[in-house]
């Protein structure tokens, strides 16, 4: 039996943009028609999943095809190395003889059109930006040996600074990851103690300085193998300043898992 559209749905979906024609449109399902209703960031064409992209713009986003296990940056591909030469001669972080070198997972060149899904997701409310990131993240996680983390951590943002946004944009990206990877997500454990200056406002030899003593810990780590979750990693100020912190707490090893990773030229 051919099933009917609502009168609500009928309006919800002209609102939207769509017209609907009387062919064929009663034999689908109320699911399949909402769902066509949903257009793509980029190009406003429907949306072929459940992603706030379409096929096509998802296939051509700026894939990290090979970087630095430590750092993130690209490497070339023909290295004998998964470490580049940089962090080879100097490590970003200060181990014990206890701990071990956390690996950095980079998905994606911050790059157009990264830079402006990203500013959507972060100023203008757009989270279903953070579902699909957190999305890819997990989907290359799966793709490495690595062994996976106790917990995943999200940067924190200060208090304030969540307050004007209402939510943090790192931590949507972590929720979207742990319903991939089935990890326990932390967000209580660190707490951004220092307002500081946006990092994007502030040249890279300012950036250490700004970020230093920023965050703190409610408790002993013990032991814990952790990833950090951010958005973008540019000189990796802020997530190896939170790193550092949770090794000094006692963490063996602390993983940084970015969406995306921007060149330091």
């Amino acid at each position: 039996m051919a099933r009917i559209i609502t009168q609500h749905a009928y309006l919800l979906l002209w609102q939207q943009g769509f017209l609907l024609f009387h062919t064929g449109i009663a034999n689908l399902s109320p699911m399949k028609t909402l769902h066509l209703s949903r257009p793509c960031i980029l190009c406003d064409d429907a949306c072929q999943s459940a992603h706030c992209l379409c096929d096509a713009c998802l296939k051509e986003l700026p894939y990290l095809s090979s970087a630095c296990a430590s750092c993130g940056l690209p490497i070339e591909t023909s290295t004998h190395s998964d470490i580049c030469g940089a962090c080879l001669a100097s490590p970003p972080l200060r181990l014990k003889p206890d701990q071990q070198q956390g690996k950095c997972i980079s998905v994606l060149h911050y790059d157009s059109p990264v830079d402006y899904l990203i500013k959507r997701m972060k100023y203008h409310n757009q989270l279903s930006i953070a579902q699909l990131l957190g999305q890819l993240i997990a989907n290359k996680i799966k793709q490495t040996a690595y062994p996976l983390p106790s917990e995943i951590i999200p940067v924190p943002l200060h208090t304030r600074r969540l307050q004007q946004r209402g939510y943090n944009q790192a931590a949507e990206i972590a929720k979207a990851i742990t319903q991939v990877l089935d990890i326990p997500l932390n967000l209580h454990i660190c707490k951004r103690v220092k307002s500081t200056t946006p990092q994007f406002d502030l040249p890279a030899s300012e950036r250490v300085s700004n970020i230093k003593n920023a965050f703190a810990l409610s408790t002993q780590l013990q032991s814990k193998h952790l990833a950090l979750v951010d958005d973008v990693m540019t000189t990796g100020s802020t997530v190896w300043e939170l790193a550092s912190t949770l090794l000094q707490a006692g963490a063996i090893q602390v993983d940084i898992w970015v969406c995306a990773r921007a060149s330091t030229n």
